[in-house]
């Protein structure tokens, strides 16, 4: 059903049809329930993922302190970029927070991609790179809210701003 989905989102919108005929091959669908941990932290990092529904949580857990979730994501995000930089591992770990539905590739996917059609291939790279740099800024606001939290600092009275 969501595999006609995927092409509504952002990532691929506008790709000719037959530029999405190419890449199909190299998109891999998954479902996840509620509650399923989609990756975790420090495992080998294989695949890069679209959430075309449902929503996930990003967790990073610091080796000396409890787990903090640093990302709400909705559909449309782009998580797990560990594979898609080509990184060994992943840095945090992701968990469904509904029932979710995802497409997924490889970094190796996405560089015969890249290698087959450099067009396609760079117009790709184009919105993966906004979509994590969107989730960067979105994080760092994040991160900077629970560090003030854990503070104790009244942030309405504090003259502090992101």
């Amino acid at each position: 059903m969501f595999k006609q989905e995927y092409r509504e989102l952002s990532v691929f919108k506008d790709l000719s049809n037959n530029q999405l005929v190419e890449i199909e091959p190299f998109i891999h669908f998954r479902n996840y329930p509620q509650r399923s941990v989609i990756f975790e932290q420090g495992q080998t990092a294989e695949y890069f993922y679209i959430l075309v529904n449902g929503f996930v949580e990003i967790i990073y857990k610091p080796y000396d302190g409890p787990e903090l979730r640093v990302a709400h994501l909705s559909p449309g995000s782009l998580f797990g970029w560990s594979a898609a930089l080509g990184r060994s591992h992943y840095t945090s770990a992701a968990r469904a927070e509904s029932d979710c539905e995802t497409c997924c590739m490889s970094y190796q996917e996405l560089q015969k991609i890249c290698q087959n059609n450099p067009a396609t291939g760079v117009i790709l790279l184009s919105r993966f790179s906004g979509l994590i740099a969107e989730r960067l800024s979105s994080t760092h606001d994040q991160v900077f809210n629970i560090l003030i939290e854990r503070m104790g600092i009244d942030r309405e009275h504090s003259g502090v701003t992101t």
